[in-house]
């Protein structure tokens, strides 16, 4: 259920979907505003001009933890996982502060948008939300968010 529910709002953002733990994760290949790349990180194949960001929203996991009323009847469902909301970068960028700027501070605003779609939901509860920066990550080499959350979903 969640899984859908993500993958929905992601792409009704124009993010790139994709489920798996990190190491399926770092196998997927990704580009980059200017084209796709290969396992190397060589040009494939360029985009058209004027195409937005390549933003990929990666779900590495969720935890599902069911919630019982006194009559062993399910009321609720708590969702706990991780998800990465990032874009390819360059490892060598100048440094953090670029790299920051470029972009992880306009994913901030991505990710309170993102919010804001969840809780439009009927039934669902945001109930916890960490935010990490992350930089270099997986073998593509991308920055952006790390997001650890919880939340409830109520029948």
């Amino acid at each position: 259920m969640l899984v859908n529910k993500f993958k929905e709002i992601a792409e009704s953002l124009g993010w790139h979907f994709n489920y798996g733990d990190y190491s399926w994760q770092n196998l997927q290949d990704m580009f980059d505003d200017t084209g796709t790349v290969d396992n190397d990180g060589l040009l494939v194949e360029n985009l058209p001009a004027g195409l937005p960001h390549n933003y990929y929203f990666l779900l590495l996991w969720k935890d599902r933890e069911k919630e019982f009323n006194d009559f062993n009847e399910i009321v609720a469902e708590i969702f706990s996982g991780e998800f990465l909301l990032v874009e390819r970068s360059n490892m060598d960028d100048p440094d953090y502060n670029f790299k920051y700027e470029t972009h992880i501070s306009r994913m901030e605003n991505m990710l309170d948008d993102f919010q804001g779609h969840i809780q439009d939901c009927d039934g669902l509860q945001i109930k916890g939300w960490l935010e990490t920066e992350v930089v270099n990550e997986l073998d593509t080499n991308v920055d952006g968010i790390k997001v650890k959350f919880r939340i409830r979903h109520e029948f």
